[in-house]
């Protein structure tokens, strides 16, 4: 459990927050988890009354944390009430916040001699303390709830792999896959867009059903997908070798894709089926004289009753430019989200560097002498943007050895 200091000017400066202001503190409280914006600084303005009655030591923790069990941030919640509502806790408020495709319960606890905000959501967990009394006891009690029911590892997914036997397409599966994602080899806009497609892809209501990942070989393309593999439990994820693309929209292909539907049948909720398209590019591609490509084809299943039932989506990476893409993809209501990941700034590649290395990202030039004969000094690594495979690649030149996963995936990095 991470703990920060708690700045309130920050919270009281917001410029939502006193059009719900009470001349009753605990019903600040009560508001404190509708307030529009940043839940944080939201509950930051609901809490500042708290010291002027006595309440002390503002501490703001940020769990990063996974579910064991039941998933959801009701079961979360559920979890936590039965612990902390015996221990003399009110609950005052609960808000859902579904803004981003995330889903977030905002909380308030009272009780005589503490105050707890509980912004519980599919991963992040964050509480806000205050106290009358002993600060620490209640953090203990806190972190030993977060010990208990919170991993820092997402639970992995489960992973098929379509094979084409004689009677038609067939589904293996893989069991757990992925690998977590080093968001330190991404720019923020990166980070941001793999966010929103890890929320949409188990949306019930997604804005598209199509979702792509393009750029250059080398920038990371298929280290998002696992990632994605990883951290999103709510589908059931098919890695589709290209060769066998087409015979999903036959017959046979269909009732492969029924079957699998109906082994997760038993299930509480349903879960849509992501197809996964590694280097999609020809799948993406236009096509001339009024055919229609594979992906289309799979869209066009997916407008009507079949698409309903099956609920199939496409989470495809290509090296193509969005402007290179087959008009017909691109149509509103398909496309969920298309992101391009591009070369690091040379600034970016030297953190990346130095963080895999413990190094200086420079290098000797050459030549490495002046006219004179002397040495010249080093110089920066990386000048122009570059891929993170080039930084990785100088990383494993200089000594650095990744540590292996302790499941490979069928499908290259």
């Amino acid at each position: 459990m991470d703990e920060y200091p708690l700045d309130l000017s920050e919270g009281r400066s917001s410029g939502s927050t006193f059009r719900h202001a009470s001349p009753d503190w605990r019903q600040n409280l009560c508001l404190g988890a509708q307030f529009d914006g940043d839940a944080v600084c939201n509950a930051m303005v609901a809490a500042a009354a708290l010291p002027t009655h006595g309440f002390r030591h503002p501490v703001y923790c940020r769990w990063s944390g996974y579910r064991r069990g039941e998933a959801g941030p009701e079961a979360c919640l559920a979890d936590f009430e039965k612990v902390f509502l015996p221990l003399g806790f009110e609950r005052l408020s609960v808000d859902l916040d579904s803004s981003e495709g995330c889903r977030v319960l905002n909380v308030w606890y009272l009780r005589e001699d503490a105050a707890i905000y509980l912004s519980c959501g599919e991963k992040d967990n964050t509480f806000l303390t205050y106290t009358r009394g002993d600060a620490e006891a209640l953090r203990a009690q806190l972190k030993a709830w977060g010990d208990a029911n919170l991993d820092r590892e997402p639970p992995a997914g489960t992973v098929y792999m379509m094979v084409m036997a004689k009677s038609g397409p067939k589904f293996h599966n893989v069991g757990k896959a992925g690998r977590s994602l080093e968001r330190g080899n991404y720019s923020p806009a990166v980070l941001d867009a793999y966010d929103r497609i890890r929320g949409e892809l188990g949306a019930p209501q997604p804005r598209g059903r199509l979702t792509i990942l393009s750029g250059p070989p080398g920038t990371g393309k298929t280290y998002l997908i696992r990632g994605l593999l990883q951290e999103v439990t709510d589908v059931i994820f098919v890695v589709v070798p290209q060769h066998v693309l087409a015979s999903l929209v036959e017959p046979s292909g269909l009732t492969a894709l029924t079957e699998l539907k109906g082994q997760h049948s038993h299930e509480d909720e349903h879960r849509p089926v992501v197809l996964v398209l590694e280097d999609a590019d020809d799948a993406l591609a236009p096509r001339e004289g009024g055919d229609t490509n594979t992906i289309s084809a799979l869209l066009n299943m997916g407008d009507g009753i079949t698409g309903s039932v099956l609920d199939v989506r496409i989470l495809a990476t290509t090296n193509r430019r969005h402007h290179e893409f087959d008009a017909a993809i691109m149509r509103p209501g398909r496309l969920s989200t298309a992101t391009e990941v591009e070369k690091l700034s040379p600034e970016q590649a030297c953190e990346i560097y130095e963080r895999l290395t413990g190094k200086k990202a420079l290098e000797t030039p050459r030549p490495h002498l002046d006219n004179e004969g002397r040495a010249l000094p080093a110089v920066p690594m990386f000048t122009q943007p570059v891929t993170v495979a080039e930084v990785y690649q100088k990383a494993y030149d200089a000594g650095w050895k990744a540590v292996p996963p302790t499941r490979k995936m069928g499908f290259g990095s």
